[in-house]
């Protein structure tokens, strides 16, 4: 729900875009299991990375994971 989305991001602010998709397809099409969900899709449009729900502990290694993909293009 867009409510929620709004919540979430209200306490854990975005550096990036952040993309609301109402018609509500997009989870369906990657198999969303939770919410919220991070895709990491690499520059030849691939699935790089999937982070389910939000760890701060995991946030280091994803934000590697980004820095990597970045690096290697």
């Amino acid at each position: 729900k867009r409510a929620d989305a709004d919540r979430f991001l209200r306490q854990y602010p975005a550096t990036f875009a952040v993309v609301y998709d109402g018609t509500g397809a997009t989870p369906g099409a990657y198999a969303v299991q939770a919410m919220p969900s991070s895709y990491i899709i690499d520059p030849q449009g691939r699935i790089a990375g999937v982070e389910h729900g939000f760890r701060e502990e995991r946030r280091a290694a994803l934000e590697e994971k980004i820095r990597s993909l970045i690096v290697a293009r």
